[in-house]
């Protein structure tokens, strides 16, 4: 086998590794999986049927700490609460960074359009930012600097009985892989980042490990052979 060869059965072997796309295993309902847009500020890509699911940063190594507003699995709001669970997700943490956006279009705050959907992915979820005062400190980063964001975008989740007419509601499930949701929007954006572990490094160096001594073995026969 020419050293040639041994590249292409490397590179055929890096073509199964883990991608981005993949580590997003069924969304269901309105989820809606998108390449990033430009803008998903207000009233700039609205939709009454889909709630548009997009990839920001991927394999990052946080070069410092981020908050989130539900770091635990569960339902927000739920028993009349809020039923947040702020957290840290700590520098030196490798992670994946996802974007949930829905803008009804022409939406009127006393009659909300309601969209429904789940996201399961492949690794578990750290942490979720739902209100502005997170949301907006990572639009850039781990967010995406090319993609304009609405500054105002949060989800209304609101304690107290049933809340108001565009109250929102997001669920944690009890493994960390499936974020669902249940969105009212009237005005404005309902907006949600979603941050996961990232995809192992390990496997893309235990496919090459195995690219080279594939190669070596042929070549170890091939010697063998010739010899006699």
């Amino acid at each position: 086998m020419s050293k040639f060869l041994c590249f292409v059965v490397a590179i055929t072997l890096l073509d199964f590794c883990p991608t981005t796309e993949a580590a997003i295993l069924n969304v269901t309902g309105a989820a809606a999986v998108i390449s990033p847009p430009l803008d998903v500020s207000t009233d700039a890509f609205e939709s009454n049927t889909a709630a548009w699911l997009f990839a920001e940063q991927q394999n990052v190594t946080l070069s410092q700490d981020i908050a989130v507003d539900i770091s635990v699995p569960g339902t927000s709001p739920s028993g009349g609460v809020r039923n947040l669970s702020a957290g840290i997700i700590p520098a030196g943490t490798q992670i994946d960074s996802y974007f949930i956006h829905f803008d009804s279009v022409d939406g009127d705050a006393q009659n909300p359009v309601v969209v429904s959907g789940s996201v399961t992915f492949d690794r578990d979820v750290l942490g979720l930012m739902v209100l502005s005062d997170n949301l907006n400190p990572s639009h850039a980063y781990p967010g995406l600097p090319t993609t304009l964001y609405s500054p105002t975008g949060e989800l209304e989740i609101v304690g107290g009985g049933a809340g108001t007419l565009t109250n929102d509601q997001i669920t944690l499930s009890p493994d960390r892989r499936t974020v669902s949701f249940n969105f009212r929007n009237g005005v404005g954006t309902d907006d949600c980042r979603i941050v996961t572990t990232a995809v192992p490094e390990p496997a893309t160096w235990i496919l090459l490990a195995t690219a080279v001594v594939l190669c070596g073995a042929w070549r170890f026969r091939k010697w063998t052979v010739t010899s006699r």
